[in-house]
C-alpha cells in the first residue's frame, strides 16, 4: 500500500483502484452498493471501514444457509425414517421451501398416515 502511493507508481494505483472498484469489488459483491472509488486513499479508507462488516454479513449469512441446508436435511430423513425412500421431486420440494414451510411439515410427519399428507 505505501509503494503504491509513491508518486512513480500513480498509473498503477489509478489502475488498481479502478479494478478494485470497478471489476473486483462489483463481481464479489453484487448486491452491495459501492461508493465510486477515485484514488487510492479512498480504497483504502473504503476497505478498512467495510472488511469487519463484510465479514461479520459473509459469517451471518454463512451460518443461515447452514442452518436452513441441515433443516431440510433433518426434514428429510424424518420423511425417510417413517414413509421410506424419497423421490428427487420430493427432496427438491424440501430443499426449496422456505424455513417456515419446512418447520410445517416437520410437525405434520409426526401425525401423517401418508407422504401425502405432510404437503397438503
Amino acid at each position: 500500500a505505501d509503494w503504491l502511493q509513491e508518486p512513480s507508481q500513480s498509473e498503477l494505483a489509478r489502475a488498481f483502484v479502478a479494478w478494485l472498484g470497478e471489476i473486483l469489488l462489483p463481481s464479489r459483491m453484487p448486491e452491495v452498493p459501492l461508493p465510486r472509488l477515485s484514488n487510492f486513499q479512498e480504497a483504502r479508507t473504503l476497505l478498512a471501514e467495510r472488511v469487519k462488516e463484510w465479514t461479520r454479513q459473509w459469517r451471518e449469512e454463512g451460518l443461515r444457509k447452514g442452518r436452513e441446508e441441515g433443516q431440510a436435511e433433518l426434514l428429510m430423513r424424518q420423511i425417510e425414517s417413517k414413509f421410506g425412500p424419497l423421490s428427487d421431486e420430493v427432496r427438491q420440494r424440501i430443499a426449496t421451501a422456505d424455513s417456515d414451510r419446512r418447520l410445517l411439515w416437520a410437525e405434520r410427519v409426526l401425525t401423517a398416515e401418508r407422504l401425502e399428507d405432510i404437503f397438503e
